[in-house]
């Protein structure tokens, strides 16, 4: 009989916390290779664990219980602080946080998704495009701070840039059903090379089954704030990969340049949306379409994609 587990993940240990394991007292382990695989298989057999997303750091343990037949949910760390708040949970150390979790399992379990570990080239594809994604932004800070003399600096990050984005190209192209996606998403408007493989990772690492599931991942679905007679202002989620989010955001400036994305982005300033809520309204319509090019396998056609609602 499987028992609920939280673990509180840090890069030097792991603190754990069990529910339902009675008179057993909380566990530190290390974040390595072999305690990890010890711990996975001496765990009662089909145990709930709960984790943060950490990065990386949370791939090794749950890579290690999903193998040995045990359920796992990575859990967004912001769900987390809020559900300490909404119990009134006072003080924080890595012991509460792991009895966090685990009550937060115990009693959302059935409303979460389980973690499917990532392939190899998922993996590696993942890891690509985070390390440009950081390389951007430092190759922007470095030219914003020290201006002319940040030459040298900034060819060094063009250099390092091109080596990611040449192994990023090569791992699409040695998948074929890669290499066919990342063909037809990018015959939307906005959707470029870069674009395209983050699609590619994300399309094809969850098995989202509508539209809405991809959106809400992407963070760019609006939270309503209704209460009564009240009709609040909508603003993001924000949950979900930002890293996506910002390159979807990119390619909607991109889009706002063809004539019919256009026309959506000037609806909503006419409808009293500053310019960047107006770019984010065509960032999510451009993740509608490019979940509809993945899931109707054909190439972009502005008379269907576009006029569809969302």
């Amino acid at each position: 009989m499987g028992i609920i587990v939280g673990c509180d993940i840090s890069k030097g240990w792991i603190d754990v916390e069990r529910v339902g394991a009675e008179q057993q007292p909380a566990l530190r382990l290390d974040n390595s290779a072999r305690a990890v695989d010890c711990f996975a298989r001496e765990l009662p057999a089909g145990s709930l664990v709960g984790m943060e997303a950490t990065g990386e750091m949370h791939e090794l343990l749950a890579g290690k219980l999903v193998k040995y037949g045990h359920t796992v949910f990575v859990v967004n760390p912001r769900w987390i602080h809020q559900y300490a708040k909404a119990i009134g949970q006072r003080g924080k150390t890595d012991r509460s946080d792991a009895a966090l979790i685990a009550r937060f399992i115990a009693a959302e379990a059935a409303n979460l998704h389980p973690y499917q570990p990532p392939s190899r080239e998922q993996h590696e594809l993942r890891k690509l495009l985070l390390r440009r994604y950081t390389v951007v932004k430092l190759r922007a800070a470095t030219r914003q701070s020290l201006g002319d003399q940040a030459r040298e600096i900034v060819r060094q990050f063009d250099r390092i840039l091109e080596r990611i984005e040449r192994r990023i190209a090569e791992l699409i192209k040695a998948a074929p059903d890669w290499r066919e996606l990342a063909q037809r998403l990018r015959t939307a408007p906005g959707i470029g090379p870069v674009v395209a493989a983050h699609l590619v990772q994300v399309l094809t690492r969850f098995p989202f089954q509508k539209a809405d599931a991809f959106v809400a991942h992407t963070g760019l679905d609006p939270r309503p704030n209704d209460s009564g007679q009240k009709h609040g202002r909508r603003r993001l989620t924000h949950h979900g990969d930002a890293t996506l989010r910002t390159m979807l955001f990119m390619g909607a400036m991109s889009a706002c340049k063809r004539r019919e994305w256009r026309a959506l982005y000037d609806a909503s300033i006419q409808k009293g949306l500053p310019s960047t809520a107006a770019r984010v309204v065509v960032a999510r319509k451009l993740a509608r379409v490019a979940f509809g090019l993945f899931k109707s396998g054909e190439t972009y056609d502005p008379g269907r994609f576009l006029s569809t609602s969302g």
